[in-house]
């Protein structure tokens, strides 16, 4: 409670208006804060930059969808947030560009309980994802063994990419992705002459 109305009283010292809250219970066993909107808020106020973790709900107007995905980044922060409009389609565009690990459309809150789907935040929120197969892979400690199939060749002298290196491995390289991946017959076939050159040092003793 000290820490959400710190929150309250910094926000109201540096301009901010509480435009509505609730009745807390009289005379209840327990701690109680009443519900509460704050508006005239600015990114300058702890319950715009800190995770407040009360009752309290800030509300910042803009004038275009741009300004306020920047309004909604604008922060170190980023576990979950929510998108709420009429039209779901561009919702889930705007909910593309904002920089959280998990985005609602029109509701709120309940993206931790999916199981099945992963859950953690981007920037300072967290690190790495729980639930889901991403979150079952953070369990896990992977290991990967490689077996040089080369290697077995009785007259391979060297790798490929061993040292000393030569400028006919650099131009192999670029061959083989002009091999694969180049703009019609010529260019892949001259990419694959350079990648063969490249990998004949690979039976040659130096």
């Amino acid at each position: 409670m000290k820490a959400v109305q710190e929150h309250i009283d910094d926000a109201v010292a540096k301009g901010a208006k509480i435009f509505a809250q609730s009745k807390a219970p009289e005379n209840s066993k327990g701690q109680f804060m009443p519900c509460m909107v704050l508006t005239d808020v600015n990114h300058s106020m702890l319950t715009m930059k800190d995770e407040t973790f009360g009752p309290i709900v800030a509300v910042m107007p803009f004038e275009t969808i741009d300004e306020a995905i920047a309004l909604a980044n604008d922060s170190n922060l980023g576990l979950t947030g929510s998108v709420w409009s009429k039209d779901r389609k561009k919702a889930r565009q705007i909910a593309r560009r904002i920089m959280a690990g998990a985005i609602a459309v029109n509701d709120h809150l309940m993206t931790h309980g999916l199981a099945e789907t992963p859950w953690g935040g981007f920037k300072e929120s967290g690190i790495g994802r729980t639930h889901g197969d991403i979150g079952f892979g953070e369990m896990t400690q992977p290991q990967v063994i490689v077996d040089d199939v080369l290697r077995t060749i009785p007259f391979a002298r060297r790798n490929f990419w061993w040292q000393p290196f030569e400028k006919r491995q650099y131009d192999g390289m670029k061959g083989f992705i002009d091999a694969y991946f180049g703009h019609g017959f010529w260019e892949r076939f001259i990419g694959f002459m350079k990648l063969t050159h490249a990998f004949y040092r690979t039976f040659v003793k130096k």
